[in-house]
């Protein structure tokens, strides 16, 4: 406190309002303590999609955090990602790559939202298995730290696996697959 905030406060400047994007924390002990701070406006922030994305590699740059953590920040970018890739389709003439010049940058999604978060797609997938399927007691034991992302797959794959082999074993004989 004797040092005064240190570091400014991100914002993002959006119709002529200074919106805080980092430094909520200190914002607030500045405030309550009466202590100057200042401002630093980010700039190239165009959108609010621009704004969540910059926050959460902002999260990922800053922060030791576990797998299951940075996995799940990576996957609230996957609707950023699937805009952008939805866009760059639509330059490009509608479904395909038709019209779209060598120098345009097609965006995987999948891909995208692995890399900002330095994982594999796998274990993207993964996150993505457990958040929809587990229980909150698994959800919790991961934020915890006392089961890995793959401890927890495998746990929630499990169920899915038994079922699949009770299907094969009550066939009728008959080719379902077909």
């Amino acid at each position: 406190l004797k040092d005064g905030c240190r570091k400014s406060l991100d914002v993002w400047e959006w119709e002529g309002k200074a919106i805080l994007i980092d430094g909520h924390n200190r914002y607030r002990i500045c405030k309550r303590y009466n202590k100057p701070f200042e401002i630093d406006p980010v700039s190239g922030l165009l959108t609010r999609d621009d704004v969540v994305e910059w926050i959460i590699r902002n999260q990922f740059d800053r922060r030791n955090i576990n797998t299951w953590t940075r996995g799940r920040l990576a996957l609230r970018l996957k609707e950023v990602y699937a805009k952008k890739a939805k866009e760059n389709q639509s330059k490009g003439g509608g479904s395909g790559l038709s019209g779209r010049q060598n120098s345009d940058n097609p965006v995987d999604t999948k891909r995208e939202i692995a890399k900002a978060a330095n994982l594999s797609h796998d274990t993207i997938h993964r996150i993505e298995v457990i958040e929809r399927e587990a229980t909150e007691d698994v959800k919790k034991k991961l934020d915890s730290g006392e089961i890995s992302v793959n401890e927890a797959y495998r746990d929630v794959r499990r169920p899915l696996i038994k079922e699949s082999i009770a299907h094969v074993a009550h066939n009728s004989g008959e080719n379902e697959w077909y």
